[in-house]
């Protein structure tokens, strides 16, 4: 959908949430020195906030804050997984311009729909925050990509720890489609390295009591870039999030998705490029962050891009 890259003249920025991702967002804001407020429902984490010099508190719910301070202009949404898509829908109602929505932003397709006709009638600006798209290693292989040739295939491992996941924390439909809330920002992943998906088959077997539809996956297809691609994604094993892009003289290894390693066609030897230094902040938030209040939208996640995605799960995890 067309986007609007004009800029308001004067920043009111929100977060609404307190959780963990909050706290990331919010340490971004305060070494920017941008004023912002914090939306708190559960007094007990308005501590954790209470220190920043930036940052003015509002206890309360969001309908609450929205009806009794002025409007945001931008505003980064960090509820539960489950919450995400509601809070959403009420800021875009409200006619709120810039919205900056935390993975996966939505679990269900038709809830797309929603979201595209309130972006049509209220003029909106809504983005997902996939991080890792800014990663240092993304971004050096990307370029590395777009200099020594273009990738021939891909292949991805999306495999979940399941035995570890604190399930009693996570609400039941988080968990039922588990992939597409914690795996998605791969997922992007492979569709930003090599196109978006054109073709996809998938098998699955096994399951949980949490998360019906399967623990052992594995897919293969091709893009419209004529790329193709393969994955595995083994929930009761020992695996992990990995990427492995093919080009024509050098094989380019994300393992972990931080790290980037390269083997040439000659003498086959690895070199890591980029490795996992530790980072004031989480990896490739500030940058993004810094792009949707700067209203430089190009690399950011779309709704339509969302959707994508989402589909691309949906195939993989038979939701």
């Amino acid at each position: 959908m067309k986007t609007s890259n004009h800029c308001p003249q004067h920043e009111q920025i929100w977060i609404v949430g307190a959780g963990n991702m909050a706290f990331e967002y919010a340490k971004i804001l305060e070494f920017l020195q941008k004023k912002f407020h914090i939306i708190i429902r559960n007094k007990h984490k308005r501590k954790k906030f209470e220190n920043f010099k930036f940052c003015k508190i509002i206890d309360g719910d969001l309908n609450f804050a929205l009806d009794n301070n002025l409007k945001p202009s931008f505003c980064i949404i960090c509820t539960n997984v489950t919450n995400l898509f509601d809070t959403t829908k009420i800021l875009l109602e409200k006619s709120v311009k810039n919205l900056l929505v935390e993975k996966p932003g939505l679990l269900k397709l038709q809830h797309v729909e929603i979201i595209k006709k309130l972006m049509t009638k209220n003029n909106n600006n809504i983005f997902y925050a996939f991080n890792r798209r800014f990663l240092p290693s993304i971004v050096e292989m990307l370029k590395r990509l777009d200099k020594n040739g273009s990738p021939l295939a891909l292949h991805v491992e999306i495999s979940e720890r399941w035995h570890l996941i604190p399930k009693e924390k996570k609400e039941k439909l988080e968990l039922q489609k588990w992939g597409i809330s914690n795996s998605i920002h791969i997922i992007d992943l492979i569709q930003i390295i090599a196109g978006e998906f054109k073709t996809i088959k998938s098998f699955k077997k096994g399951g949980f009591l949490m998360h019906p539809s399967g623990s052992q996956f594995s897919f293969s297809g091709e893009t419209h870039k004529d790329i193709v691609f393969s994955g595995i994604s083994s929930w009761a094993s020992a695996g992990g999030w990995s990427i492995e892009v093919f080009s024509k003289n050098f094989k380019y290894i994300l393992k972990p998705i931080e790290v980037l390693h390269e083997i040439n066609n000659t003498n086959f030897n690895s070199t890591i490029i980029v490795d996992n230094e530790v980072q004031e902040f989480k990896l490739g938030l500030k940058p993004l962050l810094e792009n949707f209040l700067n209203c430089s939208f190009n690399n950011l996640c779309t709704i339509e891009q969302l959707e994508t995605n989402i589909k691309f799960a949906n195939k993989v995890y038979g939701y």
